[in-house]
Order: structure tokens, then C-alpha cells, then sequence
């Protein structure tokens, strides 16, 4: 048992420990928060960033989709004036035809006439009409025949001009819808290029969000450990108190690095462990190498620089674990030992202990 001085000196001593464990795991708290709210921030603005991008990329979409709109009603438009241009050729070449065979017919008529001699035929219809005014109805229908085959010729070539009118300004309109359809449709591929580059921009910040969203989750993993650890350390020193309050157990100073001592069953090191538990608030059940803690238990925490991840550690009164998981206030000689509970990790509390290195 320990006399009424000591008992007080190992109680000043406890609660000093306690003071630089609460001063130093605070800070870290504070550090990692700031880590946080700028990642925070930063996706506010990527966010903020993306939604003008999708604004821009819905206006470029709906100005490209105006611009096919407006090709289709062009081409329509084209193959309209292709159509009447077709229809007008063909009209061209009827009328035309209809022509040469009036002009022949007119010509056989003149050659006739001219072969009868004009004299003896205006005789024929002399002595065979019965009087003069069938004389002079004859004359007139002969005339009158003539006159609507000239009139026939000159009724198609007025056609044939019309015609050929037409089919001109049809082909100016056909030519300057091609044309524009053609300039609409390089707008369009430009407006494509566009919206394949805007694409790509949000694309690009989605990218952003996912890295910083995966940075959140890291940092907000980190503080939760951190908090989980300040709390475990808290829990401890003050149960170290109570019970050196009653019975002197032995002191939790701080471990330092010391030397690893060679056995010729594997490498001994003194480390300081701490037990901990993954049902503790904020904890995951898996380490940071993927281990279920629910179904292997027996792993503890390590900083790979002293111990790599992987080995296999025995500790004395713990047993035989694998170096499994980190910690960002694992640094050097220093090690936690994950426990099922709660409770068993507080009554491990942290110890000063010789590890040996299996593998």
C-alpha cells in the first residue's frame, strides 16, 4: 500500500496526464475540423460551379435543338422547290412538244395551200358554194382556222415563258434554301461542339465532386477517431485515477522510442497500447487494411513506418493479433488493441508492455 504522500503525488501526477492529454488531442480536433470546412467550402463552390454549367448546357441544348428545328423546315422547304422544279421541267418539255406540233401542223397547212395555188382554191370554194355568202363563210372559216392554229403557237409560247419564269425563281429559291441549310447546319455542328465541351466540363466537376465528397469522408473518419480516441484516453485516465486512489496501481507515463531487443523467437519492443473498441460512436467496423473487426477482433492499430501491416504481434495478456489497422495519433511506439466491447477496452485501459514482433 502506498502512504498518505505518495497516494497524493501519484493523484497530482494522474491529473497532469490527464491536463496533456486533453491539451493535445484538442488541437488536433480543431486542425482537422479546418481541413473539413474547407473541403466543405470547396464543394459548395464546385457545386455552385456545376449548376451554371448545366444552365449553359440546357440554353446550348435548347438553342442546337431550335437549329435542327429550323433545318428540317428548311430542307422541307427544299425538296418542295425540288419537286415544282421537276414538275415544271416536265410542263417545259409538254408545252414544248405541243408547240413543235402546231408549228408542223401550220407548216403543212401553208405548204398545202402553197402546192393548191391559194387563187384556185379560193375558185374551188367559189364555184362550189351555192351562193355568195357561202363563199364568203367559207373565206371566213378557212381564215378563222388559220388564225386559232397562230393563236394555239403563240398561247404555248406565252405558256412556255411562263413556264421558264417560274422554274427560274424556283431554282434561285431552291438554290438559297440549299444554301442556308448548309450554314444552319454548321451552326448546329458548331452548337454540338459546344455541348460536347460543356458536357465535358460537368463531367470534369463531377470528377471533383466524388474526389472531395471521398476527402469528407476521410477527414470526417479522422475526427471521429479522434474524438473517439480523446474520449477513450479521457475515460481511462480518470478510471487510472480512481483505482490509484485505491490500491497505487502502477504509473501510465508516456512510452518513449526505445531500441527493439533481438530474441531468437522474434523482435521484442516497448510500446505503450491502448485499448480501444470499434462499438465506441463514430468508429468503423473495418480498419484502414479492410479487416472485419466483427469477425477477427484480434487486430491492432499501428504506425507502419515501426510496425508493417500485416505482421503478427504478440502482446502480453492480450494474445497473439495481426497489425491490421492506423491512426492519425498513432505515431512511433505506440499501439491500441482493439477489444469486442467497450467496457473490455477500458478495463485494459493503456499500459506500458513488451511486444514481440512474430512476422
Amino acid at each position: 500500500m502506498l502512504n498518505k504522500s505518495e497516494e497524493n503525488l501519484l493523484k497530482r501526477t494522474t491529473f497532469l496526464s490527464l491536463l496533456l492529454v486533453v491539451s493535445f488531442a484538442l488541437p488536433l480536433v480543431a486542425v482537422k475540423a479546418t481541413t473539413l470546412e474547407e473541403i466543405k467550402q470547396n464543394q459548395a463552390n464546385v457545386s455552385r460551379e456545376t449548376e451554371e454549367l448545366n444552365e449553359n448546357l440546357n440554353d446550348a441544348l435548347t438553342k442546337t435543338n431550335e437549329k435542327y428545328r429550323q433545318i428540317t423546315e428548311l430542307q422541307t422547304e427544299l425538296d418542295k422547290a425540288k419537286e415544282n422544279l421537276q414538275k415544271y421541267n416536265t410542263d417545259i418539255t409538254k408545252t414544248e412538244k405541243s408547240i413543235a406540233v402546231r408549228k408542223e401542223a401550220v407548216a403543212e397547212q401553208m405548204k398545202q395551200l402553197q402546192l393548191n395555188n391559194q387563187q384556185n382554191t379560193f375558185l374551188e370554194i367559189l364555184l362550189s358554194s351555192e351562193n355568195l355568202s357561202d363563199v364568203i363563210n367559207r373565206s371566213i372559216a378557212m381564215n378563222t382556222i388559220r388564225n386559232a392554229q397562230s393563236e394555239k403557237i403563240t398561247s404555248l409560247a406565252e405558256a412556255k415563258e411562263k413556264l421558264v419564269t417560274l422554274k427560274e425563281k424556283v431554282a434561285k429559291t431552291a438554290k438559297e434554301l440549299a444554301e442556308n441549310t448548309e450554314q444552319m447546319k454548321k451552326e448546329a455542328s458548331e452548337m454540338e461542339q459546344q455541348v460536347a465541351s460543356l458536357k465535358a466540363e460537368v463531367a470534369k466537376k463531377q470528377q471533383v465532386m466524388q474526389t472531395l465528397a471521398q476527402a469528407q469522408k476521410t477527414e470526417e473518419t479522422k475526427i471521429a477517431e479522434a474524438n473517439a480516441r480523446q474520449e477513450r484516453e479521457l475515460a481511462i485516465s480518470q478510471k487510472q485515477e480512481s483505482i490509484a486512489s485505491d490500491s497505487g496501481t502502477e504509473s501510465n507515463a508516456p512510452a518513449t522510442n526505445q531500441p527493439s531487443v533481438s530474441t531468437g523467437n522474434g523482435r521484442e519492443m516497448n510500446v505503450q497500447a491502448t485499448g480501444y473498441s470499434c462499438q465506441e460512436a463514430g468508429l468503423s467496423w473495418h480498419t484502414a487494411t479492410g479487416i472485419d473487426l466483427r469477425q477477427n477482433p484480434n487486430v491492432i492499430a499501428v504506425d507502419p513506418s515501426v510496425i508493417p501491416l500485416g505482421t503478427l504481434v504478440e502482446v502480453p495478456g492480450y494474445g497473439v493479433a495481426v497489425a491490421g489497422d492506423t491512426g492519425g495519433a498513432i505515431v512511433g511506439n505506440i499501439i491500441d488493441l482493439h477489444f469486442p466491447t467497450v467496457q473490455q477496452a477500458l478495463n485494459w485501459g493503456r499500459r506500458n508492455v513488451t511486444i514481440k514482433i512474430l512476422s
